[in-house]
């Protein structure tokens, strides 16, 4: 199977290339740097993030087996359910963000929540459903180890096995799925995982699954792909934004993901510059006129926000809020969309100015 899913990614003509040259550090986005920063934040930002984390202390857990929001709408179905548990994952990272500022009552009660999902959550391997764990992988990272501890060999277990599923499934994948914003997304997944369980061979294989996907993805000094079919600079911005999380990922242990240029010259900055006119208001575009895609219209027809109308620029805000820590020429916009956000900037702070 590993020489399958290699040869499928083109592993064979790069090899070794894509290996970090030593043992990674076992964290998904938040390591040792992050966390310190976090702990000597400001006292603005340390209050705001006890009080976001004091919502959520008497909350009781909302952990399923299996959730199903892809192709989903508000009110029908399981939808709402899924959305409430997958809700959750963000409460368990603000809690366990608070906890890393010395709060034990946080650290418990992010813990005790984050054990629920390992104990019964099975992955189902759809990238839309499954997005928002980067929340669970997030709140691991800012855990203090006492609270870690009693959770660690299964938190391992769960990490590759997300990694590994996605990773065993891209030989199969056929469609548009395999090559747009579905398979940043499962990209974004991948690369979290991979790096929380610090194995350097499956880092290496996301790395190529990495620069394989950018070449199909992006087009040269243009959007995604997904903008020939959507016609919603919405799907831009939905493609962009794990790119660029994973790149974040990378950089924090020490890799430079996001200088990648794609087989066919692309690059996601090229991407991200063709976006910004939207994001500064400079350009417009009607989303979704000429979709293929019937789901598009139902969304429209049934209310969803965002369906109809010009692309809104606050809808590119945490697009730019990530992509300025990986390139500063983003922090006007990022500061213009985003004038503050903590829990980006308690952990990666913005520069004065």
């Amino acid at each position: 199977m590993i020489a399958t899913r290699r040869a499928f990614l083109g592993m064979a003509a790069a090899g070794a290339a894509f290996r970090p040259a030593m043992a990674a550090e076992a964290y998904a986005l938040l390591g040792p740097k992050q966390i310190a920063i976090l702990r000597g934040t400001s006292a603005s930002l340390r209050g705001s993030l006890t009080r976001w984390a004091d919502r959520h202390l008497d909350a009781a857990s909302k952990a399923r087996a299996s959730v199903h929001v892809e192709g989903g709408i508000a009110g029908r179905g399981d939808y709402d359910a899924s959305a409430e548990a997958l809700r959750e994952l963000s409460a368990i990272r603000e809690l366990a963000l608070a906890s890393a500022l010395g709060n034990e009552a946080y650290a418990a009660k992010a813990a005790m929540l984050l054990a629920r999902w390992l104990e019964i959550y099975r992955p189902n391997f759809n990238p839309i459903d499954e997005t928002g764990f980067e929340n669970l992988f997030v709140a691991w990272d800012a855990l203090p180890e006492a609270a870690q501890a009693p959770h660690a060999a299964r938190y391992i277990e769960f990490a590759r096995g997300f990694a590994q599923g996605y990773l065993d499934r891209l030989p199969g994948l056929r469609g548009n799925t395999a090559i747009n914003n579905w398979h940043s997304h499962r990209v974004k997944i991948m690369t979290l995982a991979a790096f929380a369980t610090g194995d350097i061979h499956l880092i290496g294989e996301v790395r190529a699954a990495f620069e394989a996907h950018l070449a199909r993805t992006l087009i040269p000094d243009g959007p995604t792909n997904d903008f020939a079919e959507r016609d919603a600079i919405h799907y831009v911005v939905y493609n962009l934004l794990p790119l660029c999380t994973a790149c974040l990922a990378a950089k924090s242990h020490g890799q430079d993901w996001y200088a990648t240029r794609a087989a066919n010259g692309a690059t996601i900055a090229g991407s991200l510059d063709w976006t910004l006119p939207y994001a500064t208001g400079e350009k417009t575009h009607a989303e979704f006129e000429r979709s293929k895609v019937r789901f598009d219209f139902e969304r429209r027809n049934a209310g969803v926000a965002g369906f109809k109308g010009d692309f809104e620029p606050a809808k590119a805000r945490d697009l730019f809020v990530v992509a300025a820590r990986l390139d500063p020429r983003y922090w006007p916009i990022a500061r213009k969309l985003q004038p503050g956000n903590i829990w980006y900037d308690a952990p990666f702070p913005r520069p004065a100015g």
